[in-house]
């Protein structure tokens, strides 16, 4: 007993202990909570249109047709409600898609930078893509980019191996690059697919002939998957198919502007946190390595990556940065292995620190929130969701206190190496998701819900309601009123002003002139979330 417990834990993780690591990354927030803002309301939404519908060939949000993705993730998702409706919500069992594409994406970068790397880095490369803090809240929502992420990651892989195994290259390579395009259309399909070609003509002659042969033959695998859904379009959709192509290729013909570069480099400089300094390391000591096609597909996939995103419409977000996260993360592993002791123990200390602080804040708050002591705190916590009742959940308490003790263990008894500083990261990464996700995911919840907002304004309505239209309705409201409360509302955007008897109205909370529809109008609701600033007002008409 006594030399166990004072035996080290080796780094980095592998093996089981990378799978339980991984594990308590991927299963808290996934299920136990209604759709959120932004993605997860809205690909929802595409989810829920398909069932209501009962179409599944072309996309749809509330009523419209929906362009920004492919068909790949909803199909997916659509199967898993049907078939755990007797289970779980529909909400949550639209989810697991996304856990089990993100744990696809760590097994194929795992496996691509073990081939190109080594064992040990293999399962450093894993780390750095799970500690990515622009991939923590997203990879456990309801998002089409998971399923990307996914493709992405096995196209990295099959090129990498290449020159041993061209012909399961091939195979590898065109699903994973048609599992993309599938995802998420063109910008997804023109990364791995254009890397690969920018790689050959200056590749190694050592491995030149196997990487031609397997990049020729998974060109012909992905030739059935990437037509297969547009031709079938073409036939039974026309007009949706029209829409679609011409969305898909004005996403990525949007001229670069110095304001989107920096736009993208403020993003990336945290949510491709810690793998951009670590890709940049390994760029510079692998470089004399760089013409090899396995080592240069996920340099040049990065670049072409980056460049597309400057080509694509102008809004940036933290969504854009996670199809960078895939071939940084695959060489971000070696680069781990090789830094400076000095480095690596800033690193480490720096997660020890900041993340055992966090994991004592998550403890308080929730205290706080249950308990009502101390006073001030609780009254902060109140004051920030007015309404909200604190409940003790024992189930999530004892994962949170697993989560916590397996923190300070790995703390105290890993090996004083320089693997400690992608490991903590990634360890810290988790445990403060995951003490957010039980501690904290009922009175995040209560106030992300659209749930009582939806359920309300749908008793302001009468039963027979045959029209709404509504004006300034974002996607996320219009998937949350559809699944919540049954309403597809005629936005003015679209149809123009309607007949309509009753308008629903989304403004900021402080009135001003452009918020009042007209003297025909007159308001009998407002309502919005605990913690909301938008208002949602309801009118009839005169």
């Amino acid at each position: 007993m006594q030399s166990w417990l004072r035996r080290r834990i080796s780094l980095p993780l592998a093996g089981w202990s990378l799978a339980f690591l991984g594990m308590a990354f991927l299963l808290p927030g996934i299920l136990g909570h209604d759709p959120w803002k932004t993605e997860d309301a809205v690909a929802f939404g595409v989810v829920w249109e398909m069932l209501e519908s009962g179409n599944w060939l072309t996309l749809g949000l509330a009523g419209d047709p929906y362009f920004e993705d492919g068909p790949l993730f909803y199909w997916v998702a659509a199967a898993f409600v049907k078939a755990l409706g007797g289970v779980l919500a529909p909400h949550d069992a639209a989810r697991i898609p996304s856990m089990l594409f993100v744990a696809a994406t760590f097994w194929f970068v795992r496996l691509a930078a073990r081939e190109l790397y080594g064992k040990v880095q293999g399962d450093l490369s894993m780390l750095a893509f799970l500690g990515s803090l622009g991939l923590v809240w997203h990879a456990h929502e309801t998002a089409a980019e998971t399923a990307m992420l996914a493709g992405l990651a096995a196209a990295y892989y099959g090129l990498a191996i290449s020159h041993k195994k061209p012909y399961k290259s091939a195979l590898v390579f065109g699903c994973g690059t048609g599992a993309a395009f599938l995802a998420k259309g063109l910008i997804a399909m023109l990364q791995p697919l254009a890397a690969a070609l920018l790689v050959l003509p200056f590749s190694a002659a050592l491995r030149a002939r196997n990487y031609a042969i397997a990049v020729m033959l998974g060109l012909v695998v992905l030739a059935p998957l990437a037509i297969a859904w547009p031709v079938t379009l073409a036939v039974q959709a026309p007009h949706y198919f029209e829409w679609w192509l011409a969305w898909q290729f004005a996403s990525i013909s949007d001229p670069p502007t110095w304001h989107k570069l920096l736009g993208y480099l403020k993003i990336f400089s945290w949510a491709a946190w810690p793998v951009w300094p670590l890709a940049l390391w390994a760029t510079w000591e692998y470089r004399r390595y760089l013409r090899d096609p396995g080592f240069a597909v996920p340099f040049v996939g990065a670049a072409v990556c980056f460049a597309l995103l400057l080509l694509s419409r102008p809004a940036a977000g933290e969504m854009d940065a996670l199809a960078l996260l895939v071939p940084l993360s695959i060489p971000a592993g070696a680069a781990a292995l090789g830094l400076r002791r000095g480095a690596a123990n800033a690193l480490a200390w720096f997660a020890i620190m900041t993340f055992s602080i966090a994991v004592g804040f998550a403890w308080v708050m929730w205290f706080a929130s249950v308990t009502g002591f101390p006073p001030p705190l609780a009254q902060n916590v109140a004051k920030l969701a007015p309404g909200f009742v604190g409940t003790f959940h024992w189930l999530s308490v004892l994962f949170a206190l697993l989560l916590t003790v397996g923190w300070f263990v790995l703390v105290a008894r890993s090996e004083r190496s320089t693997l400690r500083s992608l490991t903590h990261w990634a360890a810290g990464v988790t445990v403060t998701w995951g003490l957010t996700m039980t501690l904290g995911i009922d009175w995040i919840d209560y106030g992300k819900t659209y749930r009582n907002v939806a359920i309300t304004l749908r008793k302001q309505l009468p039963v027979d309601l045959d029209c709404l239209e509504s004006r300034g309705l974002g996607e996320t409201q219009r998937a949350a009123f559809h699944y919540h409360a049954g309403l597809i509302t005629q936005r003015a955007e679209v149809h123009g002003v309607t007949g309509c008897r009753w308008l629903l109205v989304q403004a900021p909370a402080v009135r001003g002139p452009t918020d009042d529809p007209g003297a025909q109008w007159t308001e009998i609701w407002e309502g919005r979330r605990p913690r909301d600033a938008e208002r949602y007002r309801l009118y009839v008409r005169n």
